[in-house]
């Protein structure tokens, strides 16, 4: 979650030379928040042609993460298609970021009985209550967008944002205007998910092994969420 740095580092780990090197630390990519446009799609029922954009991004960097990790070289549409909503970020017509949403009611049996949980603890589970829960998956940044951050406007006062945040704490916005209790999700640990989701307020439950990689239970409750900021609340007042 840094922010850019021009700052020029010496390596001091070895012995000096004649010749000193200096390493400049790279600047991270940006970009205005102006140029993104945010849209919440029902996969089922919407027509609308971004919704094929967001599909091929999320199968494309899905399989080719599941292919790095379990040499897995092709996936099914299904785990796209059940999402209740796909929250997206874009640049005109083409997808930067893609996040599925989901509510389940664990009142009812076949909520708390959903694959979702494979592998969770029970006790973990029992710990979620019989309320309605949003969940938050299949969160995916275009490979070449990854690291940017997104600049507010001129306008508006505050710091830059990750476009991963920005994607989770969108989504995150969604879930608490329609009056869910609580916000579930597993974060992949290596691509530090983890710190991304404690910045809006997640709280570890535990922890388990995901496709080999470790991977914390999170749930953001209503009182601790804070999925707001100054680019968060520019992409959120123009939704589609």
């Amino acid at each position: 979650m840094n922010s850019p740095s021009n700052t020029v580092h010496v390596a001091l780990d070895c012995p000096a030379s004649e010749r000193t090197e200096i390493r400049r630390k790279a600047q991270r990519p940006s970009l205005g928040v102006e140029a993104l446009e945010y849209h919440l799609l029902k996969p089922r029922t919407s027509r609308h042609p971004l919704l094929r954009s967001a599909y091929e991004l999320w199968r494309d960097e899905w399989q080719a993460t599941f292919a790095e990790l379990e040499g897995i070289t092709h996936i099914h549409s299904d785990e796209f298609v059940r999402q209740d909503e796909i929250s997206v970020l874009s640049i005109g017509q083409r997808c930067v970021s893609v996040t599925g949403l989901r509510w389940l009611d664990l009142s009812l049996p076949m909520a708390r009985e959903d694959s979702y949980f494979t592998g969770w603890p029970e006790d973990v589970v029992q710990r979620l209550g019989s309320g309605v829960v949003g969940i938050s998956g299949n969160t995916i940044v275009r490979s070449e967008w990854r690291g940017t951050l997104v600049d507010p406007s001129a306008e508006l006062q505050g710091n830059p944002m990750p476009l991963s945040l920005a994607t989770v704490a969108l989504a995150i916005r969604r879930f608490m205007e329609v009056g869910t209790e609580n916000v579930i999700g597993v974060t992949r640990n290596d691509r530090s998910m983890n710190r991304v989701a404690e910045a809006v307020g997640a709280i570890k439950l535990g922890q388990i092994k995901l496709h080999g990689v470790d991977s914390d239970l999170i749930v953001i409750t209503r009182a601790n969420a804070t999925p707001s900021g100054p680019v968060v609340d520019a992409l959120w007042g123009r939704r589609s």
